[in-house]
């Protein structure tokens, strides 16, 4: 009887030590969210075949915050978003920006935020510039406009950056540095945590669990041997 309860014991151990595995790995993996990504929720989108301006301080666009001189809310008829209907152009006259406050960033976590950049056809400079900022990082991107075209030619390309989060400033920002009224387009953002290397807690609820199944099994050929 003692054996029997024994195993029984054993058996819930690896089990617990499993599920608490999944759940601590399911919740780094969706821990940071960046809300509207592709910035099709929103207030006064803009017209059919057309694009609305945003003034600095506007946030019609769910989740994010203009800046700057203003940007473009482009329809996907004016020119082909890289996802879903609706993209941005960062400049509305002039050189603009927009910012959302990141949710669920850790303090020594690496995360990579990935999105689409394209730049506005309909005048130079032929190369966009932009900037990406968070947590005082500042990291700089470039489109070459040559041979592109509107409303299908955009030539979207996705960009990337890594950094470490030290718990400064969670507010990402894209921004145009350069005064003109044909700015970088963006589209397309999301961010998820650079993994490689299990956690330590995790690691050790793994290790717990396969120490545990290993007795488990050892328990279990003792149990079945005559005489044991």
């Amino acid at each position: 009887m003692v054996n029997r309860v024994g195993f029984r014991a054993l058996r819930a151990a690896v089990i617990v030590s499993c599920v608490l595995v999944a759940i601590l790995a399911y919740g780094r993996a969706f821990a940071a969210t960046i809300l509207n990504g592709s910035f099709e929720d929103g207030a006064n989108k803009p017209p059919a075949g057309s694009f609305a301006g945003k003034g600095s301080g506007n946030t019609d666009i769910t989740g994010w915050t203009i800046g700057g001189s203003g940007i473009d809310w482009v329809g996907n008829s004016y020119w082909e978003a890289a996802d879903g209907q609706l993209s941005i152009d960062l400049s509305a006259g002039a050189a603009g920006s927009l910012s959302q406050s990141v949710l669920g960033l850790e303090i020594g976590k690496l995360y990579r935020i990935s999105f689409s950049l394209a730049g506005n056809v309909d005048g130079g400079p032929t190369l966009k510039q932009m900037n990406a900022l968070i947590d005082g990082n500042s990291f700089g991107f470039s489109f070459d406009t040559t041979g592109k075209s509107r409303p299908t030619g955009m030539g979207w390309e996705q960009r990337n950056f890594d950094f470490i989060y030290a718990g400064n400033d969670p507010i990402l920002t894209f921004a145009n540095p350069i005064n003109t009224a044909y700015g970088p387009a963006i589209d397309d953002v999301s961010i998820g945590e650079v993994t490689g290397i299990p956690e330590p807690a995790t690691l050790a609820l793994f290790g717990v669990g396969i120490a545990a199944m290993g007795l488990l099994g050892w328990r279990t050929r003792r149990m079945a041997t005559p005489g044991a």
